[in-house]
């Protein structure tokens, strides 16, 4: 009951504060009340779109798949971290102890769509070298 009144207080007071050791603590017991932890914005590329955040299931799996689901937005628009993208995804994938990753990439006009899929396709070799230090399962393993 007390984690729930927490949790209801961070929702109200987080929008009030932009930062500082309040809300700093108010992140940090959300975080570990959390079943999951979050790594964000994680770079694999030099671009500020080129970045991912990660989900990991608590306590921390050996030998968890991961999932990296890339928005949609017409290559326009959207956002890794849109709750349409990774709410229910968390719930469900990570819930299962399945470690999910979600990337963003480029966006047009700035970018064309074949550099977009190239952003995604960078992004996996990213995971795909880091995921050990996850806990994630080891390609072509089961």
């Amino acid at each position: 009951m007390f984690r729930h009144r927490l949790a209801i207080a961070a929702v109200l007071i987080a929008p009030l504060c932009q930062a500082g050791p309040l809300c700093d603590r108010l992140a940090e017991h959300c975080q570990q009340s959390a079943r999951f932890e979050q790594l964000k914005d994680v770079p694999y590329g030099p671009h500020e779109h080129q970045r991912f955040d990660v989900y990991l299931p608590k306590p921390h799996p050996t030998g968890a798949p991961i999932i990296l689901p890339a928005h949609g937005g017409s290559w326009r628009h959207g956002d890794k971290a849109a709750d349409s993208v990774v709410k229910h995804k968390v719930r469900h994938w990570v819930g299962q102890g399945v470690i999910l990753v979600s990337t963003n990439y480029r966006l047009l006009p700035e970018t064309a769509p074949l550099e977009q899929a190239n952003d995604v396709a960078r992004a996996l070799a990213a995971v795909q070298r880091q995921a050990d230090t996850w806990g994630a399962m080891r390609a072509g393993g089961c």
